[in-house]
């Protein structure tokens, strides 16, 4: 039987939180722990086993694209982390803000911030919660 998953997590109010593909749930689930900040909202786990990493990673972009978790970085569609960006920029216009402060506000680093507004990454769908 082959070990190639697609998972989603959940909060407990039911929000979709994140979907991921991984050969190792319990190693991966130990990685979100320690390195995203929304893993403490983690209430339930799904898991769907796959054939092939192919077919999971597939399944995982079908998923996020139709599903939009609220933070996935990964296969959201462009035109959304534009529209996410903008609203960001917004934001932070209003509140007359550098990237320093709406990090400190948003409790990630101003680096990413910066990042987010030069298009270098993608404007996560959760922002959207907060700004």
């Amino acid at each position: 039987m082959s070990n190639h998953f697609l998972y989603r997590h959940f909060s407990k109010d039911g929000t979709l939180l994140y979907i991921g593909v991984t050969s190792c749930p319990v190693d991966r689930l130990q990685n979100h722990k320690y390195e995203s900040h929304w893993a403490a909202d983690i209430d339930r786990i799904e898991m769907m086993r796959f054939g092939s990493t192919e077919e999971a990673a597939t399944a995982e972009r079908q998923a996020i694209s139709a599903e939009k978790p609220l933070h996935n970085v990964t296969y959201v569609p462009i035109d959304q982390t534009n529209d996410l960006c903008r609203k960001l920029k917004n934001w932070m216009d209003l509140n007359n803000w550098r990237p320093v402060d709406a990090a400190k506000h948003l409790h990630v680093k101003a680096r990413t911030v910066q990042r987010w507004l030069k298009g270098d990454r993608k404007v996560p769908n959760w922002v959207s919660t907060v700004i």
